[in-house]
């Protein structure tokens, strides 16, 4: 008997507009969970900021999203990070963009950060600390900080014919992370980012589930081999 294909593990990180109300927020993730979507929803300390106030930290703002601000200096990665964890205690995961690379990780680690979504891995003389499964994105270069890395896009016949690369797409068992910054509503089928779409097609059809960003070392945990299970949940 052959068995179907696991399904793959889908990450969609969405930064949040400035703009962004809180009512808005609450409608557009009530609406992605009614689509059994789980949106990694992320904020920049200013926007973090107007979310929470008057709302107790009940707004299901998921991660901290940064700006080249945060890496000017080691005292300024210092400073964000104490903002963060001030306006919203228990904060875990971070969001970086532009393609900027990951730096201070221990500072990071020690502040509270558990695990961080770049655009891409940079090169490195160390591997990962910690096991991950075969193919997934993701490493472990300081203990108790996990780097996740958003997904390629597939290089298909067109792509290569045509030079432009096509939408990244889930593999079974595999990892697919998305990353979007779209100001449209994200409320409802007509204004809904086509990338988002897709996630929805793909687990109306069964062939991916979705996880928030911080859930993933839990994921990568039982996605791995015993050893590597045993020593994440040791961490």
């Amino acid at each position: 008997m052959i068995s179907s294909p696991s399904p793959a593990t889908v990450v969609f990180c969405h930064r949040l507009a400035d703009r962004t109300t809180p009512e808005q927020l609450a409608s557009r993730d009530a609406w992605a969970r009614g689509s059994g979507i789980e949106i990694t929803w992320a904020a920049g300390l200013d926007t973090l900021a107007s979310l929470v106030t008057g709302n107790g930290g009940a707004v299901p703002v998921r991660a901290v999203a940064d700006d080249a601000s945060w890496w000017s200096s080691r005292a300024a990665t210092r400073d964000r990070l104490q903002h963060m964890t001030h306006t919203l205690p228990g904060i875990d995961t971070l969001v970086i963009g532009a393609g900027r690379p990951l730096q201070h990780r221990e500072l990071l680690r020690d502040h509270g950060i558990r695990i961080v979504c770049v655009d891409q891995f940079e090169e490195v003389a160390r591997g990962s600390r910690r096991p991950a499964p075969l193919g997934w994105q993701c490493r472990s270069l300081c203990w108790g900080l996990w780097e996740v890395a958003v997904s390629a896009p597939q290089r298909g016949m067109i792509a290569r014919l045509t030079g432009r690369g096509g939408d990244p797409r889930p593999v079974a068992g595999g990892l697919t992370v998305l990353a979007a910054a779209d100001d449209s509503a994200v409320d409802g089928a007509a204004t809904t980012p086509r990338v988002l779409r897709s996630v929805g097609q793909w687990v109306a059809r069964g062939v991916a589930t979705t996880v928030l960003l911080g859930n993933l070392p839990q994921v990568v945990a039982a996605e791995g081999s015993p050893s590597a299970g045993s020593v994440l949940r040791a961490a």
